[in-house]
């Protein structure tokens, strides 16, 4: 009796498993659209406002400081790696906000390349390259072809 209310439970339960997501829809409305991955403690924020001609990226320390003063500008490298192995590297500068705020602010400029590696990728880091490339945040990118398709629907020149 035990072994088929396990099963039972494995059925109901594994399609939901199978499809879990990296990548999760937060806001859809006709003028805007955002996902987030949330890892360690830490979430990553894409989207945009429609209009835009960047995408949003907006990463949040949670209660760790992602940095232990309040400067403000923070060049970051976000790696992507594609599911065959290959890395896509797009820079950028953004803004930290410490205290309450603990986030990083930036507007992500990414090329036809980038977007193909995002849409097909197997994971994405976050690092510092100034600080020996310290981790900031990694995620799977289960979820990201549909992110980024959304993305680029309200935002097409993003």
């Amino acid at each position: 009796m035990r072994v088929a209310i396990c099963l039972l439970i494995s059925f109901i339960f594994l399609p939901t498993i199978a499809s879990a997501k990296d990548w999760i829809r937060t806001t859809q409305q006709a003028d805007r659209v955002f996902y987030r991955a949330q890892a360690a403690g830490r979430t990553l924020q894409l989207g945009c406002f429609k209009g835009s001609t960047s995408i949003s990226f907006t990463l949040l320390g949670g209660s760790t400081p992602l940095f232990p003063d309040d400067g403000s500008e923070r060049n970051l490298m976000i790696w992507i790696q594609h599911a065959d192995g290959r890395m896509a590297r797009v820079p950028i500068e953004a803004e930290y906000r410490a205290g309450e705020d603990n986030g990083l602010i930036a507007s992500l400029q990414m090329g036809q390349t980038d977007k193909e590696f995002f849409a097909q990728a197997s994971g994405l880091e976050v690092d510092v390259p100034l600080e020996g490339g310290r981790d900031l945040f990694k995620t799977g990118m289960a979820g990201s072809a549909a992110a980024l398709a959304d993305i680029l629907r309200v935002c097409p020149n993003a």
